[in-house]
């Protein structure tokens, strides 16, 4: 994130104090500033929240700071992680609440037997592909919003559905020169 963010004025009158120096404000002090605001935008960008979830997003940050303890002195990088914790819990909420409940029949035990069997040779694939598999097919993401979650170009997006596709058709644990 580069420098570190002052929040207000009122943090460079503590320039004596050590916490001070090294960014540690107590959290009343962050809530109201402009910081709080753009890095709820950042992450609602980055994460591609639907605009008017960005406030809802920023309120959510306010309110589990407070929740901690408004005398707690906190740095910048503490603020980001919780903001980040908080952006995707409302991602998770919104996949959750997205999903169709249905019936159990005959034909949807058979389906759970078969997604049991999915999840186990899941769990082979190294972690990097697990992520993949998760972003790709669990929240089915299109290729570029992987690539761009990832950080990785779209070629190489392809080329890990391929192999992920490949090791789950063979049923094997990937090989350590393979593992990626």
């Amino acid at each position: 994130m580069g420098t570190v963010p002052r929040p207000g004025s009122s943090f460079i009158r503590s320039r004596g104090n050590r916490d001070a120096a090294l960014g540690y404000h107590p959290i009343g002090e962050w809530i109201d500033t402009a910081y709080l605001a753009r890095l709820a935008r950042r992450l609602g960008h980055d994460y591609r929240l639907p605009v008017e979830e960005v406030e809802d997003l920023l309120q959510d940050i306010r309110l589990a700071l407070c929740q901690t303890g408004l005398d707690r002195k906190v740095n910048s990088t503490w603020i980001y992680n919780t903001a980040l914790h908080k952006a995707v819990d409302r991602i998770r909420s919104e996949t959750k609440h997205s999903r169709v409940p249905r019936p159990k029949t005959p034909s949807s035990v058979a389906y759970d037997e078969l997604l049991h069997l999915l999840r186990a040779r899941l769990s082979l694939l190294p972690p990097r592909l697990q992520v993949f598999c998760d972003l790709r097919y669990r929240l089915g993401l299109s290729s570029q919003e992987v690539s761009d979650r990832l950080g990785v170009s779209r070629a190489s997006v392809r080329w890990l559905e391929r192999k992920a596709l490949r090791l789950l058709r063979e049923g094997r644990s990937p090989t350590r020169d393979t593992a990626q």
